[in-house]
C-alpha cells in the first residue's frame, strides 16, 4: 500500500472495535465485494478525477444500500469543503459548497478529530453549523470517512440516508476499504498531474532553446557571407563561402532532426533520409569533390 492508503484505512479503522459474534448474511457481502472489486478494476484505467471519485461514490452508496454519496475536497484555504463529485444527488450539486472543517459540521468534524464521524439522526445534531447540502436533501443519518493524502488530509468521502439507518464495524470497514482506495487514486493522479506540467513546461523551454540554435546558425551564416563580400582575397572569398555552405547544410540538418521530434504523425522515412543524405552531401562538398 502506499501512504495514501495506508493512512486513510488507519484513520477510519483505528477506533473501529467490532464484536467477535459479529456476522454478515454471505449475501451481503458478496454484493459489497462486487461493488468494490469493480471500483478497484475502474481505477485501473485512464479517467478524471470526478469520474474515478463518482465511481467511487457510487461504489460506496450502493454497498451500502445508501441513495446519495459524495465525495468533499477541503480547499486550500484549509477550512471549506466543497462537493467535487457524489451519486444519487445530481450533476448540479457538484461545486457546491459543504460548509465549513469545524466542529459544528458533521464531515469537518471528522477531518478536524481525524477519524469517522456517524450520525444517527441529524435532528439531534447541533444545526447552527449543519450545511444547507444536509436539509436540502432531507438528510437523516451520516457516515463521513476523512480520505488522508500524501500533503495531508484531502476531504471527506460522505454516505447519507434519508432516514434513519442502523450503521455499524461492516459499514465503516467497507467504507474504510472504498475511501483508502479513493485516497491511492487521488495521490497518484495529483502526481501524474505535476509531471505532466512539468513535462510541459521542459517542451517550452526546450523549443526555445531550438529556436535560439536556429538564430545562431542564421547569425553565423550572416557574418560569413558580410566578410565574403568584404573580403579582396579571393581564396579567402571562396573559404567563407565553403564555411557558410556548411552551415547552411548544418542548419538544415537540425531543421530536419527538429522535424522529426515534433512531428506527431506518421513519417515518410524514405523521403526524410533522402532529404537528409541531401544535407550531407552539401556540408562535406561531396559533388565538389567529386565523391558520389
Amino acid at each position: 500500500m502506499d501512504f495514501a492508503r495506508t493512512a486513510t484505512w488507519a484513520t477510519a479503522i483505528r477506533n473501529l472495535n467490532p464484536d467477535n459474534d459479529l456476522s454478515v448474511p454471505l449475501s451481503d457481502f458478496l454484493r459489497r465485494g462486487q461493488h468494490f472489486a469493480e471500483f478497484c478494476a475502474f481505477s485501473l484505467r485512464d479517467s478524471s478525477l470526478s469520474g474515478f471519485l463518482s465511481e467511487g461514490c457510487k461504489c460506496a452508496a450502493a454497498a451500502c444500500n445508501a441513495p446519495m454519496a459524495k465525495v468533499l475536497r477541503l480547499e486550500k484555504d484549509g477550512n471549506r469543503l466543497t462537493v467535487i463529485a457524489q451519486w444519487g444527488l445530481g450533476d448540479d450539486v457538484v461545486g457546491s459548497d459543504a460548509g465549513l472543517a469545524e466542529e459544528g459540521n458533521p464531515p469537518g468534524k471528522a477531518l478536524v478529530d481525524g477519524e469517522p464521524v456517524v450520525v444517527p439522526d441529524l435532528s439531534e445534531w447541533p444545526d447552527a453549523r449543519v450545511p444547507e447540502l444536509l436539509r436540502r436533501f432531507n438528510v437523516t443519518s451520516s457516515i463521513n470517512i476523512p480520505l488522508i493524502g500524501t500533503s495531508g488530509p484531502f476531504g471527506i468521502l460522505e454516505v447519507d440516508y434519508p432516514q434513519a439507518y442502523p450503521v455499524g464495524p461492516v459499514e465503516i470497514s467497507f467504507l474504510a476499504a472504498v475511501a483508502s482506495v479513493a485516497a491511492e487514486g487521488i495521490d497518484l493522479m495529483s502526481q501524474r498531474e505535476a509531471l505532466t506540467i512539468q513535462r510541459d513546461l521542459k517542451e517550452v523551454l526546450l523549443r526555445e532553446q531550438q529556436h535560439r540554435i536556429r538564430n545562431n546558425f542564421q547569425s553565423i551564416a550572416n557574418l560569413l557571407s558580410i566578410n565574403a563580400v568584404k573580403t579582396e582575397d579571393d581564396a579567402a572569398r571562396r573559404g567563407f563561402q565553403s564555411v557558410e555552405r556548411r552551415v547552411f547544410a548544418l542548419a538544415s540538418m537540425y531543421d530536419h532532426l527538429l522535424g522529426l521530434h515534433e512531428q506527431r504523425d506518421d513519417v515518410d522515412l524514405s523521403r526524410y533520409l533522402g532529404s537528409l543524405c541531401d544535407d550531407l552531401q552539401q556540408f562535406y562538398a561531396l559533388k565538389e569533390r567529386r565523391i558520389s
